[in-house]
């Protein structure tokens, strides 16, 4: 799947993680802000049969958003509020709930649906995406 969109690129991603940072402010579980990593693909090198297209990942104060996937600018908009989400909570106990479905036999796609931390992190990406996109629309469009 190729982005619908040309005008995607790392400076767009850096101004909404900015929006993000001014809205949302520091995580109690880090020093300091997420590091960002902008990649121009899909994300599916990220499992191991290729099967899937990654829009971005939170993991250790890192969030990487891959360009790839999205067809709009909204979507990249929830993409990097819902992986700041993830920054804003534990990836302590992320890890901790995910190992428990994992031994009770869920499937990596029960596991993403029924895991609390992607419950508010879809939550929280529908509730301010929308937000975020019309207050930067401008920006963000901009050559």
């Amino acid at each position: 799947m190729r982005a619908l969109i040309n005008n995607l690129d790392r400076e767009k991603v850096v101004m909404i993680l900015e929006w993000c940072k001014k809205n949302f402010g520091k995580s109690k579980y880090y020093d300091d802000f997420p590091s960002l990593r902008v990649c121009r693909s899909t994300g599916s090198s990220y499992y191991p049969k290729g099967d899937k297209q990654l829009f971005g990942t939170h993991r250790y104060g890192l969030i990487t958003i891959y360009l790839g996937t999205h067809t709009s600018m909204k979507d990249l908009c929830k993409t990097v509020i819902h992986e700041y989400k993830h920054y804003l909570l534990s990836d302590e106990k992320y890890e901790s709930i995910m190992n428990r479905l994992e031994k009770k036999g869920y499937s990596d796609d029960d596991i993403y649906e029924k895991h609390p931390h992607e419950k508010k992190c879809k939550e929280f990406e529908n509730k301010w995406g929308d937000i975020c996109f019309n207050e930067l629309r401008r920006k963000l469009y901009k050559k």
